[in-house]
């Protein structure tokens, strides 16, 4: 999945820095919240169905986007710029994942299924704007 948002973000020539911590957004470095993307594992469930000595299981991933923003605060033009190349972004990989997701030759069912609206991280010296997109996969894992 990582290759995948590398080569969406990289496609579109924007020089997206992977985030070491996409659980705790605000310890990444200000140098990497510029322009920062970075996946989360998130909870895991257990569908139930078994195929061929394979067990089926739906996890939630979270693809995370920032962006820094340097206008002033009352710059509302500034803002809506930002978040609309947030959204650009995003949409992109949203695109990408919908078509065809496959991992390890494991064929994936991918759905986008929700994500946080534009927030605010404050990096200390810096602000910035996140976006946080939850999918919703289904594969299948090999009983060993």
């Amino acid at each position: 999945m990582m290759t995948r948002i590398e080569t969406v973000l990289d496609a579109s020539n924007q020089a997206y820095t992977r985030l070491p911590n996409p659980y705790l957004v605000e310890d990444n470095t200000e140098l990497k919240l510029k322009k920062g993307y970075g996946l989360a594992l998130l909870a895991a469930t257990n569908t139930n169905r078994q195929v061929n000595c394979k067990f089926s299981v739906s996890r939630t991933v979270e693809v995370i986007l920032t962006r820094l923003y340097t206008g002033a605060e009352e710059n509302a033009s500034t803002k809506s710029d930002l978040e609309k190349l947030l959204l650009e972004d995003q949409y992109k990989i949203i695109n990408n994942f919908e078509q065809d997701l496959t991992i390890n030759g494991t064929t994936m069912y991918t759905r986008w299924e929700t994500d946080s609206g534009i927030e605010f991280v404050n990096g200390g010296t810096s602000r910035f704007y996140m976006l946080r997109t939850q999918f919703s996969l289904e594969y299948l894992e090999t009983f060993v």
